[in-house]
This record gives C-alpha cells, structure tokens and sequence, in this order.
C-alpha cells in the first residue's frame, strides 16, 4: 500500500470517528423542558398534584412532565423536522429508576419508553392529564397533571 492511501484512509477514518452520529428520520424526543424549548418543539408543560409516590418497593419522584410536537432530524445539520402528532413525557429524579420496570397508562391505553422517559401520545391536549402507574397489574398510583400556565 502506498503512503498516499495510508494517509488518505487515515484521514477518512479520523473524519468519521470525530463526528458525533445523527440518525435522521427516527422519531426523537427532547431531553427535558429546556431542550424541547430550544428546539422549538414545546407545546405544554404539566404540574403533578403528587411529585413522590411509591410503586411496589420502588421510591419515584417525578421531575417533569411536558408534551412536544413528535420531530426527528432530516439531515447530518442536526436540522430539525417538526411533525404534526405531540407526545408526552414523563422524566423522573431518580437517575436510578429503572423505567423498563414501569407500567402507566394514560386515556387506558398502555404507554412506552422514549429515551430515558416514559412516553404517551396525545389525542387532545387538556388542561389536566390523569397517568395511572401499575403494579402488578393493578393501578397502584393515580397522578393528576395540570397544565402550567
């Protein structure tokens, strides 16, 4: 191998492992409510009525809880695609808890995981959101959200 394409190849490695990866046109969600307003897709921020609440032997204390516009990255810019549904997020204190382990439903529909959030879609966007938490298939904890205004 000649000198040249060592450098070249060298070059391109060094290039691609500086880049931090973007997938593009994979649905997102922000980190937390500073980050959703930044990148402009903040729509509602929600109070609970309870933030601490036990589930089986687990200690949850809810940090906060929004709804944004669903978006996803359209190009390696970090460009931003704003998309028509919202969804909901909930993100807990607790840098410990493990959130694969919780189960909620919000409007009786079961509900997932987006990150390190629980994740809910809206339909409507009222003023009070009701999450119940589930353990062992029984609603364990009901949570009231307000909308902030």
């Amino acid at each position: 191998m000649k000198k040249s394409q060592i450098f070249y190849a060298f070059c391109f490695i060094l290039y691609f492992s500086c880049q931090s990866p973007v997938k593009t046109w994979v649905v997102k969600s922000s980190f937390d409510v500073v980050d959703s307003k930044e990148k402009g897709v903040f729509f509602a921020e929600y109070i609970p009525e309870i933030k601490e609440f036990n589930l089986g032997k687990k200690e949850l204390i809810i940090d906060n809880v929004w709804v944004e516009n669903l978006w996803q990255y359209k190009n390696y810019n970090r460009d931003i695609d704003i998309l028509d549904s919202k969804q909901g997020l909930v993100k807990f204190e607790n840098p410990d808890t493990d959130i694969y382990e919780i189960e909620f439903t919000y409007d009786s529909v079961k509900n997932g995981i987006t990150g390190n959030k629980l994740s809910f879609k809206l339909n409507e966007y009222p003023d009070t959101l009701i999450l119940n938490f589930m353990y062992e298939n029984k609603i364990e904890q009901k949570i009231v959200l307000n909308k902030k205004h």
